[in-house]
């Protein structure tokens, strides 16, 4: 096992004694369950409060879990939420087009499938629930890039790789910007073996309850069953599945 791992097993196992001993500890309370020397847990409950996932008490020199934590908290159940509301515009998806739907979200520097509505073909794409894929990658990447600000998604792209997935995978970042306009502007985006070989899609945004773009909402299909010429079919059924969504988040709802 690398030290990498190491250091974070131990990491996870200093956050989760917080779960199982008490709301606030002694590091004393910690090394005695994490089974670590006093000094190696210091130095990781110091790299913890650094990044505001712990904060300790300066009067009882106590830890107890920061604020970054409550954050992650809001988040996770936010995604949750979304996840929830968003199956039955999936279903509708699906059932519209025949083709699996799926609406995903941007979690750091990768796009995360929350929740899907499989198709109910024998050849069908799905993709993971849970799973990071490249956010550069495929139709709803490129819809949630399209909605950061230009500096926000330059920003992105150069803090990774642009991987050629595929021969069709874009890997220079103007020529991808240039891309990341034309869906803005469309208000939609089509990815055709960008990802993986063989695989398409359209997706659209999704907007939540002050209109700012939360995720996408994708139809994914084989490239043999993508017909260019039902695309006002797609869009017709995305527009009408995003409205669902965005609606059963607030939008639209007087504040």
């Amino acid at each position: 096992m690398s030290a990498r791992i190491r250091t974070a097993e131990r990491t996870a196992d200093i956050l989760l004694c917080f779960l199982e001993l008490g709301a606030e500890l002694r590091v004393t309370d910690i090394v005695a369950r994490v089974k670590l020397d006093k000094g190696t847990t210091s130095r990781l409950l110091s790299t913890l409060a650094a990044r505001g996932l712990v904060v300790k008490d300066a009067l009882t020199r106590r830890y107890r879990l920061g604020p970054a934590i409550f954050a992650l908290g809001n988040a996770a159940s936010s995604q949750n939420n979304l996840a929830h509301l968003a199956m039955p515009a999936l279903n509708y998806l699906r059932d519209a087009s025949g083709e699996s739907a799926g609406i995903d979200v941007l979690v750091g520097e990768a796009r995360v499938c929350l929740a899907q509505a499989e198709s109910r073909h024998d050849l069908r794409r799905v993709i993971e629930v849970g799973r990071p894929l490249p956010c550069y990658a495929g139709a709803s990447g490129k819809v949630l890039l399209a909605h950061l600000t230009d500096a926000a998604a330059d920003d992105l792209l150069r803090r990774i790789e642009l991987t050629r997935l595929t021969p069709n995978t874009i890997t220079d970042r103007a020529t991808l910007m240039r891309e990341l306009k034309k869906v803005r502007r469309n208000g939609f985006a089509i990815g055709r073996s960008e990802r993986i070989p063989g695989g398409a899609g359209v997706a659209v945004p999704v907007h939540g309850s002050r209109g700012e773009v939360i995720a996408a909402l994708a139809i994914s299909m084989p490239s043999s069953r993508y017909e260019p010429r039902r695309m006002p079919e797609y869009l017709r059924w995305l527009a009408k599945a995003s409205r669902q969504v965005s609606t059963a988040l607030g939008l639209g709802r007087p504040s």
